[in-house]
């Protein structure tokens, strides 16, 4: 992915896991996240990030790209940028 925004917020719903503020669930088909960013507040339950939610890859790649949004997340894995990398 390259030069991706947005600045809308993201919810999932109580019990939603795997919610990003660009990608709520990525494999190795998108291992690159490139000059990419998330201004909206993202609100889930678990595996919550404020660009991916998760990240399937052990070869995934984040580069030049930011969070500015709030990540709030009721449960585990919460993270500004990722939640989970598995």
């Amino acid at each position: 992915m390259l030069r991706v925004y947005n600045t809308g917020n993201v919810s999932g719903d109580g019990s939603s896991s795997r919610v990003g503020g660009l990608i709520g669930n990525t494999s190795a088909t998108i291992s690159t996240i490139k000059d990419s960013y998330n201004t909206g507040a993202v609100l889930g339950f678990s595996i919550i990030g404020g660009l991916v939610g998760d990240i399937n890859s052990t070869t995934a790649v984040i580069s030049g790209s930011y969070n500015t949004g709030a990540v709030t997340g009721t449960n585990t894995d919460i993270g500004g940028l990722v939640g989970q990398n598995s």
